[in-house]
């Protein structure tokens, strides 16, 4: 069912915007909805990644494979107090090697104690020993999730559940 004020409002916006910059979906969220942050829980991230070190055939399955081996893989930050357990977070990993780069697909959840960086994932996979030379090209962020029953849900629709449009 389409809200007419809603329309309204991205017909506006669109009206004002660059032609190459559009509206293109826009829903109405109650302002008795729970904060989009609140209910947010974890993340995908895509990290780019140089790599000096020879890579032999079943290296980077077999770095994946011993990395979830692993009950835990504990990471200390230079900037705030503590220990990190990052398995505690890890969701999924997935490694495309692309000639001298690797394509990290990271899926991390909000932890307890905070939250744990994508190259900080990366960083622990390349230590393993033997220790991969490695630089970080790129990291984003490629979406914000909820989780409910083992599924990645858009926060959007979680925050609509119940309610009605006005």
């Amino acid at each position: 069912m389409k809200n007419p004020r809603v329309e309204k409002v991205v017909g506006l916006l669109n009206s004002n915007l660059p032609e190459d910059l559009r509206v293109i979906e826009a829903k109405y969220v109650p302002l008795s909805s729970p904060s989009l942050m609140s209910i947010i829980k974890v993340a995908t991230y895509e990290v780019k990644a140089r790599i000096y070190s020879l890579l032999t055939d079943g290296l980077v399955e077999g770095r994946v494979a011993d990395f979830f081996r692993e009950e835990k893989i504990e990471v200390k930050r230079r900037d705030k107090r503590g220990v990190f357990d990052l398995r505690e977070t890890m969701v999924d990993l997935a490694v495309e090697a692309i000639g001298t780069e690797l394509l990290l697909r990271i899926v991390l959840r909000s932890g307890e104690k905070g939250s744990i960086r994508p190259e900080e994932i990366a960083g622990a996979l390349f230590g393993l020993p033997p220790a991969l030379s490695f630089e970080i090209l790129s990291v984003h962020q490629t979406g914000l999730y909820v989780e409910s029953d083992g599924r990645l849900m858009d926060p959007i629709d979680v925050a609509l559940v119940g309610r009605e449009e006005i």
